[in-house]
């Protein structure tokens, strides 16, 4: 170690903790070593996107840079606070590795230190018409090319952009994975703004909001402690068993849109379901109850609990009417019929006829029995 003098430090990005600059620190003041900042960041913004030369991207780019040059200066000032040389710079590129090894061939340090951290900035995903859509261009000019947005932004989210445009063809390659994003995301309209964390769950929503760039960060923020809850919740439900689970569970979905919950968080319901079976903590009235009273009405609507769809399509095709009285329950019960809101009685004979009529090919004889819609 007495040959130690320089020591590159590899930062993390948008981390608010900078453990491998601290350890650093504490080896240079020991053996008075001068210490090399290298933060390493890039966000993968299509050419295709921008026009050439684009003023938006580049822009982008140099905010996103200039956020990251304070923080070194910040710490370069910690540094020299502990009579230590320390100098920092900001590098956009990729991949990581080899932006790593051309600075180590060029300064050649004694020591390089990282602190191994998961990187866990969160995905903003943007579904655009760039070129077409009015709500989509007022997002990008209103929020997103501003100077003060994007460097904040990126300390904890990762733009990922998809656009549609109309006046201006992408690379095929481009449009088919767009296409695949658009569909595995159900997006039906622009601008969609989808946050999703690292294993692209989604966990929130957005479109064009008044307010500009200080309105979106508190809305993405807002977002962001929803799903920090929400990830809390679910590590103590993985540690929790019985009714304990469940609450937690329930907990954890939440601090998120109920319709998010009913397609991408299913096993969480699922779970819920079998966990809380006898409705003892109410969470299963919470989360199925309109599901099951769904099913009720659909089964009992037009009277034909017993055909699928499958069926239902061919009898309808074949104008055999009758096959709805024909699946006709064989009991003799009242229900309340959803449609006229009132009770009306099954009578077995009917549904007897409607099953010897089908079962002999003849038209069925209703004249001796009330239609009801």
């Amino acid at each position: 170690m007495d040959a130690l003098r320089n020591i590159l430090v590899l930062m993390e990005p948008g981390s608010e903790t900078q453990p491998a600059f601290a350890a650093a620190l504490a080896l240079a003041v020991r053996f008075g070593a001068r210490i090399e900042l290298l933060m390493v960041d890039y966000q993968d913004l299509h050419p295709a996107y921008f026009s050439t030369p684009s003023a938006t991207a580049q822009e982008f780019q140099d905010s996103v840079l200039s956020a990251h040059r304070q923080v070194l200066e910040r710490l370069s000032r910690r540094a020299a606070e502990q009579g230590v040389t320390a100098l920092g710079e900001a590098l956009w590129g990729t991949p990581f590795h080899e932006m790593v090894l051309a600075r180590v061939a060029a300064t050649r340090p004694d020591l390089v230190v990282k602190h191994s951290v998961h990187h866990n900035r969160i995905e903003r995903t943007l579904f655009t018409g760039s070129d077409w859509c009015p709500p989509c261009k007022r997002l990008e000019e209103e929020v997103f090319s501003k100077a003060e947005f994007g460097p904040e932004a990126s300390k904890t989210f990762v733009l990922v952009k998809f656009d549609f445009p109309q006046n201006r063809e992408l690379p095929p390659e481009l449009v088919k994975q767009n296409e695949e994003w658009q569909a595995k995301y159900g997006v039906s309209g622009f601008p969609t703004v989808i946050l999703v964390d690292k294993d692209q769950l989604p966990f929130g929503v957005l479109g064009f909001e008044e307010g500009g760039p200080e309105n979106y960060l508190k809305r993405l923020e807002g977002f962001r402690q929803k799903r920090i809850r929400r990830d809390e919740s679910f590590a103590k439900a993985a540690q929790a068993e019985g009714a304990e689970k469940a609450k937690l569970l329930d907990e954890g979905l939440a601090q998120l849109d109920e319709g998010l919950v009913r397609v991408y968080y299913e096993s969480k319901l699922e779970e819920i379901g079998k966990l809380d079976a006898d409705d003892a903590l109410g969470l299963r009235t919470k989360w199925f109850a309109a599901e099951e009273a769904e099913k009720q009405k659909r089964t009992f609507i037009y009277r034909r609990p017993q055909l699928t769809n499958e069926q239902l399509r061919r009898y309808e095709a074949e104008k055999r009417p009758h096959v709805v009285r024909f699946a006709m329950p064989v009991r003799n019960y009242t229900f309340r019929d959803v449609v006229l809101d009132k009770e009306i009685p099954f009578p077995a004979e009917e549904a007897q006829e409607g099953r010897d009529a089908y079962n002999e090919k003849r038209p069925p004889d209703f004249s001796r029995f009330p239609w009801r819609p």
